[in-house]
């Protein structure tokens, strides 16, 4: 399974509350190391690095990552929302939306966290 794309919205500490990463390669492909080929013509990027100051999301976007793999695998939201690193950040409720490709077929998952219910 490879994740393409995912959109965080309702977290405070981003501006207009959104977090996008995007981890397939918007430029032309022309040398293919690096990359990874999913289907022509789409390439996901090998290396993402993520740098900033300290206290600027760096381990919160880690963070939201691993819930995004955890759903992905057939996980829950509930624990880890339960960590009070993740109830601070989030309003009233988060919206994930993450484009993914497994064996060669790709899939789009909206999932709406709610803070209060703590559950998907």
């Amino acid at each position: 399974m490879k994740l393409l794309k995912v959109t965080f919205d309702g977290l405070d500490m981003f501006k207009d509350g959104k977090l996008t990463l995007d981890f397939f390669a918007t430029d032309r492909v022309v040398d293919q190391r690096g990359v990874t080929l999913i289907e022509k013509p789409i390439y996901s990027e090998n290396v993402v690095a993520l740098a900033g100051i300290n206290a600027t999301g760096k381990t919160t976007t880690l963070r939201l990552l691993a819930l995004v793999i955890n759903l992905l695998s057939g996980g829950s939201a509930s624990v880890p929302l339960q960590d009070p690193c993740f109830s601070s950040l989030i309003s009233e409720s988060l919206t994930i939306d993450a484009i993914f490709s497994h064996n060669g077929v790709f899939y789009r998952l909206v999932s709406v966290v709610n803070q209060n219910q703590g559950g998907t």
